[in-house]
């Protein structure tokens, strides 16, 4: 929360009182559970995806400068063959955490809902 609250230029206590009133301007939704823990998995699968990028990068300019197939490049193949389930299990932990999120109107959609009721006497 002190890095959110630096990032935002605020103290720890402006920050904590900033989102507690776009929450309850519905501004800003809380995360819905699991949320967090499957973005964490995304960034970890993410770097990893990365470091994949570059021993490939490196493995293809050996093979151009020798003409010889690398060793650099079965690891990059091994290293994807570890990245994948770890992307695909964020990626279902994502769907999950979304299918877990009823969708909620808005505060204008509310507003409106309200005004059609009053102007039929919906509600009388």
């Amino acid at each position: 929360m002190r890095v959110a609250a630096v990032v935002a230029g605020l103290t720890p206590t402006g920050y904590v009182a900033k989102v507690a009133a776009d929450v309850a301007a519905e501004r800003l939704r809380p995360a819905p559970p699991g949320l967090v823990e499957a973005l964490g998995e995304l960034l970890v699968a993410r770097r990893q995806v990365q470091r994949f990028g570059v021993l490939v990068n490196q493995a293809v300019a050996k093979w151009h400068a020798t003409g010889e197939l690398p060793a650099e490049l079965l690891t990059a193949v091994a290293l994807v063959g570890r990245v994948l389930p770890g992307l695909e299990q964020a990626a279902a932990s994502l769907r999950r955490a979304h299918e877990r999120t009823p969708a909620r109107p808005t505060v204008a959609e509310r507003l409106a809902a309200q005004q059609q009721v009053h102007s039929t006497g919906a509600g009388r």
